[in-house]
């Protein structure tokens, strides 16, 4: 295992790599581009897959689910887990490569691959080593604990490429089958549903939102009482409060940038309105409004243990929103405050070494 110093060095010379080949990627032309971008994918994920299983909370345990099912107790531990075809989707890959390190790998690479191409589609509309940035400071190192979880977060965010181009049908079956590894995969419903609210609104079909509005209120009590009783295990007796300053700035931070945003739309010319893309127009405003959700859902961790996870499916779209601000707006004090928040919540980590990440290979 490596020393204190040793991981913290590490993991500030993977952030210092990975941002770097992010801006290569934006400078290259194609086909460099996407070699650059599958060198961030790979150190991400071989860190990631090579940690031995005292590296993060719950890799101890999915190393037991996956030597379990080495010894021919699949059956056993899919009783014991909630998603049984996280089992034997898991029990398949290990007829193929026959060691539990092996699965560690893939489900990095999943993680990372998908996360890392859907910052690559919307390199366009923000800054890319920006976006690696962030995801590295505020969620990477949660995939080192949470993996079965971050895999299903990492299906939904990426299949947000097909709702940002109105393929629905393709986006619900990506959110379906993101619940093999994890049932809360069923909260990327709630992003269709944002993104489609947005888009009526957008395109002057405000009419049709309130009939949306009636539909989902019984649909997300029963899906609220469905998930609270899959989960109801993690929360009972958990009550709590823990006030996170960070997290209260970032609500701060972002109800300013709407709020002006938002007036200097209501006072734009009216010609230049008519003039702009709708469709990029819907989804730009549905960036900040997923972060909102993904914000007010992580601050329920502040009362209840694990009730921030809820708000990890959304709050993948804090990396996105942070590296718009930072490519697009014309207010520096925005761009300085994210990126010192960033800078802050990553060297803490990596400082404190919470969650037991200080590091080491699965050999040692």
């Amino acid at each position: 295992m490596l020393g204190a110093t040793s991981s913290t060095l590490l993991y500030c010379f993977v952030m210092i790599v990975c941002v770097m080949l992010a801006h290569a990627v934006t400078s290259s032309k194609k086909i460099g581009g996407k070699i650059w971008l599958f060198l961030i994918i790979t150190i991400l994920s071989l860190l990631a897959g090579f940690r031995s299983e005292n590296v993060g909370l719950d890799t101890i345990t999915y190393n037991w689910h996956f030597q379990m099912i080495l010894d021919g107790n699949a059956k056993e531990l899919a009783v014991m887990v909630r998603e049984s075809s996280y089992v034997y989707i898991s029990e398949f890959l290990l007829k193929i490569f026959k060691t539990p390190q092996a699965l560690f790998i893939i489900y990095a690479f999943i993680t990372n691959g998908l996360i890392i191409a859907r910052f690559y589609t919307l390199r366009d509309k923000a800054s890319l080593p920006v976006m690696v940035f962030a995801y590295i400071s505020t969620q990477y190192f949660f995939t080192f604990n949470i993996m079965r979880q971050f895999v299903t977060v990492a299906i939904v965010f990426y299949a947000t490429k097909f709702l940002f181009n109105k393929e629905y049908f393709r986006y619900v079956l990506c959110c379906i089958v993101s619940t093999s590894f994890h049932i809360t995969g069923i909260l990327g419903l709630v992003i269709l549903v944002l993104y489609y609210f947005i888009y009526n609104y957008e395109t002057g079909q405000k009419r049709k939102n309130v009939w949306l509005v009636v539909a989902c209120i019984p649909i997300a009590i029963a899906g609220g009482i469905f998930l609270l009783s899959k989960y109801k295990d993690y929360f009972t007796g958990a009550v709590h409060f823990d006030f996170s300053p960070i997290l209260a700035l970032k609500m701060l931070i972002l109800a300013i940038y709407v709020y002006r945003e938002q007036r200097y739309r209501k006072w734009a010319d009216v010609s230049l309105r008519a003039k702009m893309d709708k469709e990029n127009l819907v989804v730009e405003n549905t960036m900040p409004y997923v972060y909102i959700v993904g914000l007010v859902a992580t601050m329920l961790g502040s009362f209840i243990n694990y009730a921030d996870r809820v708000g990890i499916y959304f709050m993948m779209f804090e990396a996105v929103f942070i590296g718009y601000v930072c490519k697009n707006s014309s207010c520096s004090s925005y761009k300085v405050a994210y990126l010192t928040i960033l800078l802050y919540v990553f060297l803490s980590t990596v400082f404190s070494l919470g969650g037991r990440l200080q590091y080491a290979v699965f050999w040692s």
